[in-house]
């Protein structure tokens, strides 16, 4: 049986199995968490985080959650592309938020795909594109830069959020209109009632 939706916790899921996920020199002078590695570590890191991405989503729809996996085999230089909730985020009412990234191989990591995907499967109102503030310097790399408490319906932001600029109000039109839920908007239903894809 499925798990009843929650607004903590989405009954379906947008996954990017990476094949090249590295250190990211764009990235790494404010993230404590990579490290160089030599060439053999390097790939058997790669490796390692492919196999976890693959057992993740598999234990996911185990437990009932659906779960839309994309391939990221690395020819577009995304080391990052695991972490697809930095560029885009959903909320009820059928909201797509995307994000303006810092770098450049992180501005790489959108795809027309899993956008296209989510107005194929769910009800996609519209999608609101923040990614035009990039030549401005702004930046907010969406859920890697904030947390949304979905309860209490705000964001809080870290003291430091690496080379981030980012005019706080500019986030009012995704907060009025449904704040801080990370779920997929409605699903679509087909005259089977099961899924479209």
């Amino acid at each position: 049986m499925p798990p009843l939706p929650s607004i903590q916790a989405p009954a379906a899921v947008v996954m990017v199995r990476p094949h090249r996920f590295t250190p990211n020199p764009e990235t790494a002078a404010d993230n404590a968490f990579q490290q160089a590695a030599e060439r053999e570590a390097a790939q058997r890191i790669a490796e390692a985080a492919r196999d976890e991405v693959t057992a993740a989503a598999a234990r996911l729809e185990a437990e009932g959650v659906r779960v839309h996996l994309f391939e990221d085999p690395g020819e577009r230089d995304t080391p990052d592309s695991v972490f697809p909730n930095n560029w885009f985020s959903t909320h009820p009412g059928g909201h797509v938020a995307l994000y303006p990234m810092h770098s450049p191989s992180r501005r790489r990591e959108r795809r027309s795909d899993v956008i296209e995907m989510l107005k194929t499967c769910y009800r996609v109102q519209d999608v609101i594109d923040y990614s035009g503030l990039e030549p401005d310097g702004l930046f907010l790399e969406g859920t890697g830069a904030m947390v949304l408490d979905h309860v209490a319906r705000v964001a809080t932001r870290p003291a430091r959020t690496g080379p981030m600029r980012w005019p706080w109000s500019a986030f009012a039109p995704i907060s009025a209109l449904n704040p801080w839920c990370s779920t997929p908007p409605t699903p679509r239903a087909s005259p089977s009632t099961t899924p479209m894809c």
